[in-house]
């Protein structure tokens, strides 16, 4: 039986987003392969823990779990990103999984609507990663200068975005890859997406890049996609954060993610929206989104926009107020209910 590989890093303000990336793996995986769950724990509690593994086993019951402590106390020197330094987990990979060939790593804000089996039969002994296209405009800008500044080869268009990473484990550890991300790391504190760069940079020439089906920006999202089975990344529009500013719009993508923890936890949408978000902040960001789809006030907002010289807020505006079926994509629904007592208090608090 064919066993994949998977891991996954967070701390405990994270599981709620590790929860929602394990339980979506193992709805759309296929049943004849097995799951291997690998985690990497930087502080996760142990009633979390099971209730993950609990929940995964109702979507996908051939699945296991391999739990990895993870300190930050590792990273010592490493530049922080975003206030924290869990991302550099994903590097120790190699050495935490001697035995293990292949590993699709994913970052925790992801929902799966397609089989990961599909993604692990694409492995190719030839190259020593796998990923998918960045296609972010600002992050290839910013990226192209600083490389080219630091006198690293740039291609932008194979620069992936290290949300997920399909790392050859073997080939790592063979060519000494993470000593090097290491050294680049620490010699270059000024790096602007830290294990993003280093990785793009020391698997230069020897990567491949599939289907960005595997790793879609919220942004991207079209009706179209959903229905086909695509990889939902919510970088920059994070489900479980507070929104930070009265500009912020609540999408239909966030309510998608919404939509399937409260699936994972037995609990209403509303529940899980009041979770993490003030019930006045529902009100307006969502309120918000609804505006900016009525097409006269549309049409204001847009025009305003333009003439303080500020397209790029319009950008964020046009893409968050974009409709998606979130109801009915991809067989989302409350069909499995849980026993609400089984859930850690914790995760609602």
């Amino acid at each position: 039986m064919m066993c994949v590989e998977i891991a996954m890093a967070a701390n405990g303000p994270y599981f709620c987003g590790m929860l929602v990336t394990a339980c979506s793996i193992a709805k759309y995986a296929r049943q004849d392969c097995r799951l291997s769950f690998n985690i990497l724990d930087g502080g996760i509690s142990d009633a979390d823990i099971a209730f993950l593994e609990k929940r995964v086993r109702d979507y996908h019951p051939n699945s296991a779990f391999n739990r990895l402590s993870v300190n930050d106390e590792m990273f010592k020197g490493y530049p922080a990103w975003h206030g924290n330094k869990m991302a550099y987990a994903r590097l120790l990979l190699p050495a935490a999984l001697p035995d293990k060939d292949w590993c699709i790593y994913c970052d925790v804000d992801f929902l799966w609507l397609r089989d990961i089996c599909e993604l692990w039969e694409a492995r190719n002994d030839e190259v020593v990663f796998i990923g998918t296209a960045d296609g972010n405009v600002d992050t290839l800008a910013r990226e192209a200068q600083w490389f080219s500044k630091k006198g690293f080869p740039f291609d932008s268009e194979s620069y992936f975005c290290s949300g997920l990473c399909y790392f050859n484990l073997k080939a790592f550890r063979e060519q000494k890859l993470i000593a090097r991300c290491v050294e680049i790391l620490v010699s270059n504190p000024d790096i602007q997406f830290p294990d993003q760069a280093v990785l793009n940079i020391v698997t230069f020439g020897k990567r491949e890049i599939v289907s960005r089906n595997w790793q879609r920006f919220t942004y991207e999202l079209t009706q179209g996609l959903l229905d086909e089975g695509c990889v939902v990344h919510h970088a920059g529009e994070i489900p479980w954060h507070r929104y930070p500013c009265w500009i912020s719009v609540m999408s239909d993508a966030v309510l998608l993610w919404h939509r399937f923890n409260a699936e994972v936890r037995g609990i209403s949408l509303w529940r899980s929206l009041r979770t993490y978000h003030a019930l006045g902040g529902i009100l307006y960001h969502r309120g918000l989104c609804w505006l900016l789809r009525t097409p006269g006030i549309r049409q204001i907002v847009k025009f305003g926009l333009f003439a303080v010289r500020k397209p790029g807020v319009w950008a964020v505006f046009e893409f968050r107020s974009r409709r998606l079926d979130w109801r009915d994509s991809a067989g989302i629904s409350q069909e499995m209910p849980v026993d609400a007592k089984t859930d850690p208090a914790s995760a609602f608090r």
